[in-house]
Parts: structure tokens; C-alpha cells; sequence
């Protein structure tokens, strides 16, 4: 009861300095920032105050003081602007939510019963997707009650845990408070699950011309796959694999399905027969969001920030404590999630180029890259540069995943993408013709992040 009890304290501080900072915002983009806010702060609070003393129940409660001190500035430096009302774009963002984000909501809830310790027969399950990923975020959950940051790898003694933790911690946080492990990591996993589907449908809102297009987009990215279920049609109606070899087409239509529904990495997607395939492209619900809390937490996040930083591109407006807002989100995702940050780098950097050239304001990009890079550093020097050092986690290596080892290419470059994507790839073919410079701008920051991950491998 104590960890809800805290959570809904950190919630409505988050609102509450969001309705003081970004009051030209509408209710809904308010309350939606503000709720991503306050799983920031409790994400960091606690967290922040484990580097002075042992990570306990106390260093909750004392948590409450800088979250109170930080509400009480953004009381007295709350903008004196007029705060929007809830009007006719509020009601389509919530009719929309409760149509696309919601029904996604739902199943995320359901996954995180049947993968998250789920009791039966007086032993407790995990799932395929989680099985790999699990053990680590829970032996950092367990280890974590009573120490003093930094501290090591629980399964690895004597070497500094450098992994984001953040999202970790903060389920220590409802263990220490009083919820049962199964619990600590469903409770706050819902919650990001719910800003992260909430979140890319508003941000589509905000940068597509039409309802129908933010809806599209939005499905297009969390209802994601390639073509590879092809490879499990059944033309012949006969048999053409076994188990361990070419096990997609073993049996007939009904046994393909079985095996595609029940099959130990029989999905068409990363599949275990790499070589027979080369199925890469994973559903970004089923083997990111759910497995990866680190993920999970980054994009609940970083597509706030991307929200801030694009409503004020579009409307060339640059806010000043929008824009710090903004700075010290980014700034803290680091310890959240490496990759987040560096991708919010890498798309930030997309548009200070198109800026640049077309001669726009960059005296806000320095004060929102300055208060980010001021943040992060600490972050990177002290843990993500210390651990990625070690293990070759940046190297060259041209379009790595239809490439391994640099020996060349399983598949044509196009036909990679094609098969692993789908239709959507050819949507971004066609959209390099695109005349809206809108559009263009926005397709600069993505740009560069296609550029830079398709020369060079982001990890070990």
C-alpha cells in the first residue's frame, strides 16, 4: 500500500509541475507529460539519494523532499500564461486513446500476467521472450534493498553493475515498500506500457496532418513484422523440414501453425534457423517492450521528449522552460536507457543540421544539447562508457545484421529489408520523394540514425 501510496504522490507532482510549466499545452498533453514526469522522477529521486545512503525504506520517504522542492519551483517559476482548456482536440486525443492505446494496453497487461512470475502448480513461469532477459533485471531488483550506489552485478561479484538500472530500481522501490516481487514489476511495467502507447499515438497526432494517419502510424509501429510468415505457407501440402532443420515447414498448414504458436523461437521473426531464413525483424511489443524493461522505460521517456522537442519545432516556438524540461529528460535517460539517449542524440543532431542550413534559430538547441550533455555525462563517464569499453560495444560493420562477422550479405540488400519490414519499407522508399518540408525535416533526424546504425554496431 505504501509503494501505491507513493507512486500516486509522484504522479500528481509530475501534473502538477507540468499545468505550472507548459500551460499553452492542452489538458491531455498535460496530464500525459506530467504522469511520464513523475515515473521519471521516481525513477531518479530515490535513486540519486542511494548514492549518499542504504536503499531502504527511509530513502523513499526522504525522496518526498526534493520532489517537493522541485514542485515548488516550478510554482514560482510557472509561466503567468493562460492555461489552454479542454477543447474539440482533446476530446479526438482521448476517443483515440480509448480506441488505439487503450486495447494495446490491455495487451500488455495480459502478457505481463502470463510472463511475469506467473504462479502455477506452486512453482512460478516466465515466457519465452522473457526467458533470456528476466534473471538479470531480477537479480538487480533483489540485490539492490539496503545498499549504497554504485554497487556490483549481483551474478557477476567485483565487477560495477554499468547496466542502466534505473527501471530496476525503481521495482526495488515497491519491494522494499511492500509489494511482492511479481508485483513490483508488473505495477510500474503497466504504467510505462500505458505512456508508451498513449505516448506514440499522441506524438503521431502532433506531427501527422489527419487522426487517420496518427492512428496508422501508430499501429504500423506497435503491430510491426515482415513477410517472413510466408516461409510457413504450405503450397504443396506436403512436408519440407523437421525439427532443427527447416522446422518452419515441417508438416502440413495446421502443424506449421502449431509450430509457429507453440515452437520454442518457431515465430517468423528471429527465428532460431537464422541461416535458413535470415528473419530479423522481431515485433517490437513481444521482443522489446515486454522483455526489455530497459526499453521499455526509455521510450516511456523518450517519447516525451520527442513530443517537446517537435511541438516546438513545428510551431517554431521555443519555449524556455519547455525547454529545460525537455534538457533534463534527456539528460537523464542514459541511466534509463543508453540506446534511447543516444538515438534522441542522433535524431537531435539530424535537426540541428537542417536547421542550420536553413539558417533557423540554434541558440535553443545549444541550451536544451548543453542542459542534456551536462545531465548525461556524469551517467556515461561513471557507468556506460566504463562497461561498453570493455566488450567492443561500438565497431564498424556495414548493414551488420544481414552481414554477420563482415563476411557479405545472406540477402540482397532491398530484398532484407523488404522481407523483414514489409510493406511499410516500401512506404519509406516512396517517402524519400516527399515534397512537404515538414516531413523533410522530420525525415532528416531519422535519417541519421538509419545512417549511423547501418555502419556501425551498437553492441557487444
Amino acid at each position: 500500500m505504501m509503494g501505491i501510496l507513493l507512486l500516486l504522490v509522484y504522479l500528481l507532482a509530475g501534473v502538477f509541475m507540468t499545468r505550472c510549466l507548459l500551460p499553452r499545452q492542452s489538458p491531455v498533453i498535460r496530464v500525459y507529460l506530467g504522469l511520464a514526469l513523475g515515473m521519471f522522477l521516481l525513477m531518479w529521486l530515490p535513486a540519486l539519494l542511494a548514492f549518499l545512503r542504504p536503499f531502504d525504506g527511509l530513502t523513499q520517504t526522504l525522496s518526498l523532499l526534493p520532489l517537493a522542492g522541485l514542485a515548488t519551483a516550478a510554482f514560482f517559476g510557472r509561466s503567468r500564461q493562460t492555461a489552454r482548456v479542454f477543447d474539440e482536440t482533446d476530446t479526438t486525443a482521448l476517443r483515440l486513446l480509448a480506441m488505439v492505446a487503450l486495447p494495446l494496453t490491455v495487451i500488455g497487461a495480459y502478457l505481463l500476467h502470463t510472463h511475469i512470475l506467473r504462479p502455477e502448480g506452486g512453482a512460478l513461469y516466465t515466457g519465452q521472450a522473457t526467458y533470456g532477459d528476466f534473471p538479470l533485471h531480477l537479480s538487480i531488483i533483489t540485490s539492490l534493498p539496503g545498499k549504497t550506489l554504485p554497487v556490483d552485478y549481483s551474478i557477476l561479484p567485483g565487477v560495477r553493475l554499468g547496466y542502466p538500472f534505473l527501471v530496476n530500481s525503481l521495482s526495488t522501490t515497491f519491494l522494499i515498500l511492500g509489494l511482492p516481487l511479481r508485483w513490483a514489476v508488473i505495477v510500474p511495467s503497466l504504467l510505462f506500457f500505458a505512456l508508451v502507447f498513449a505516448g506514440m499515438l499522441l506524438l503521431a497526432l502532433r506531427v501527422c496532418k489527419s487522426p487517420g494517419a496518427a492512428v496508422l502510424a501508430t499501429l504500423l509501429v506497435f503491430l510491426n513484422g515482415g513477410l517472413g510468415f510466408l516461409y510457413a505457407a504450405d503450397m504443396a501440402g506436403v512436408s519440407l523440414g523437421s525439427a532443427g532443420s527447416n522446422q518452419l515447414q515441417q508438416g502440413v498448414w495446421l502443424d506449421r501453425l502449431r509450430t509457429i504458436l507453440q515452437g520454442w523461437y518457431q515465430t517468423p521473426a528471429n527465428h532460431a534457423e537464422f541461416t535458413q531464413y535470415n528473419l530479423r525483424w522481431s515485433n517490437i511489443i513481444a521482443d522489446m517492450l515486454l522483455p526489455q524493461r530497459t526499453f521499455l522505460a526509455g521510450w516511456a521517456v523518450l517519447l516525451p521528449c520527442l513530443y517537446l522537442l517537435l511541438d516546438m519545432m513545428k510551431e517554431e516556438e521555443w519555449d524556455a522552460r519547455q525547454l529545460v524540461l525537455l534538457g533534463v529528460l534527456a539528460g537523464g535517460l542514459p541511466l534509463i536507457h543508453t540506446h534511447s539517449f543516444l538515438a534522441l542524440g542522433m535524431m537531435s543532431a539530424g535537426f540541428v543540421a537542417h536547421s542550420l542550413i536553413r539558417k533557423r534559430a540554434f541558440t535553443p538547441w545549444l541550451i536544451y544539447g548543453g542542459i542534456a550533455v551536462v545531465l548525461a555525462l556524469p551517467q556515461l563517464i561513471g557507468f556506460t562508457f566504463t562497461q561498453s569499453a570493455g566488450e567492443g560495444f561500438l565497431r564498424f560493420q556495414f548493414n551488420w545484421v544481414n552481414n554477420p562477422g563482415g563476411r557479405g550479405l545472406n540477402d540482397a540488400y532491398l530484398f532484407f529489408y523488404l522481407k523483414n519490414i514489409g510493406l511499410p519499407f516500401l512506404l519509406l522508399i516512396f517517402a524519400l520523394f516527399e515534397k512537404n518540408a515538414w516531413h523533410r525535416r522530420l525525415f532528416a533526424g531519422a535519417f541519421v540514425i538509419f545512417v549511423i546504425a547501418e555502419f556501425i554496431l551498437f553492441q557487444p
